[in-house]
């Protein structure tokens, strides 16, 4: 993207709070309306967006958009998903 060493390692950290913020009330909501599949359907269309924007995106701008959104869908799935796995086996 054209950033200098330090700047990438300044824009590295923000998509990553977004992430933990998303993540915690993904977590919350699922486990306080004892749902896990939306959330794991709205992540995965996030990521898709995401992954396309890194991809297809000639702006910076619009590109490091997709990087909030592809960090943020990876990260937020994981509890999602180990959730939905431990309470589907018995």
């Amino acid at each position: 993207m054209g950033f200098s060493v330090a700047e990438a390692e300044c824009l590295i950290a923000p998509p990553y709070v977004l992430a933990a913020l998303w993540m915690f009330g993904c977590a919350w909501y699922g486990d306080k309306w004892h749902i896990r599949a939306p959330f794991i359907i709205v992540n995965a269309f996030m990521g898709i967006i995401g992954l396309c924007l890194l991809g297809f995106a000639k702006n910076n701008g619009a590109r490091y958009f997709g990087v909030f959104l592809a960090v943020t869908s990876a990260n937020s799935n994981v509890p999602c998903i180990l959730t939905y796995q431990a309470n589907n086996s018995k």
